[in-house]
């Protein structure tokens, strides 16, 4: 199922460039790409452990030698762009076939090594929320912005401490890049698990109303599902719809925008 547009023709050609100029950075960083496994889990988790460096790669779940395949098909994973490894270019062009169309890519620019960078998103797999632990699935590119702007100025420090940038594909498969933290926190030596506050969890909670009520026109109401020919396009319009009304419920929502479709000719 496509949730995000398409990658343009040129996409992996205009990523590796970006890659390339990271790579020739002054200060020599390593190049990561987090890829979410679970939107491709039947194809994805096998190509990388077959076609990657095995030294050069790590899954996000993967906490000890005997992880079962079917938690590391669904994992986030590391995957680190060798500077002097000559076939990361072949294999990011069947990177981009494999992911297109889905929520999952982001790019991490850092000085820190792949075991470093691990734990320091282990840490983030999971928040405490109201006594229940909840996955942070900051792979997928769709919640990231949100879920980074929902973190503590402290609690994006110690997830961006050591980096020079962190880019994601958008609704629109174009490259965003994160605000980095530009004012210095006190990191503690050794990182707890996230306790989020009522704000935090209330922002947890409606961060994926958006994508929930696509879901069901997509499953109820397919001819408003397929009147835009770009995912981007349907869930641009359904922000600026359901932001015009007070309803806070699926069913009022649908009617206000079949309603609203109705009057713009969509349907």
């Amino acid at each position: 199922m496509q949730l995000i547009d398409h990658y343009p023709p040129n996409w992996a050609v205009e990523t590796g460039e970006m890659i390339e100029a990271w790579l020739a950075h002054a200060e020599q960083p390593s190049v990561y790409l987090l890829v979410d496994a679970a939107f491709r889990r039947d194809t994805l988790y096998s190509w990388i452990q077959s076609s990657w460096p095995a030294a050069e790669w790590r899954a996000l779940y993967q906490d000890s030698p005997k992880t079962r395949r079917e938690v590391l098909q669904v994992s986030p994973l590391l995957l680190r762009i060798g500077r002097d490894d000559p076939k990361w270019r072949g294999r990011l062009d069947t990177l981009a076939e494999l992911t297109s169309g889905s929520p999952m890519v982001s790019m991490i620019v850092t000085s820190e090594s792949l075991s470093a960078l691990w734990e320091r998103f282990y840490a983030f797999r999971l928040v405490s929320v109201q006594k229940t632990r909840y996955v942070l699935r900051l792979s997928d590119t769709r919640r990231l912005p949100q879920v980074i702007e929902m973190l503590t100025p402290q609690q994006c420090g110690h997830l961006m401490q050591h980096m020079l940038a962190w880019q994601y594909v958008g609704r629109d498969s174009a490259w965003y890049a994160l605000e980095l933290p530009s004012i210095p926190v006190d990191i503690p030596a050794r990182f707890e698990e996230i306790q989020c506050n009522d704000g935090q969890t209330q922002a947890l909670v409606s961060m994926n109303r958006i994508d929930a009520l696509i879901d069901d026109l997509r499953r109820n109401e397919t001819e408003l599902y397929e009147a835009f020919e770009q995912p981007s396009q349907r869930h641009d319009w359904l922000v600026e719809t359901i932001n015009e009304v007070a309803e806070s419920e699926y069913p009022a929502q649908v009617m206000h925008c079949l309603d609203k479709a109705a009057i713009q000719g969509l349907i």
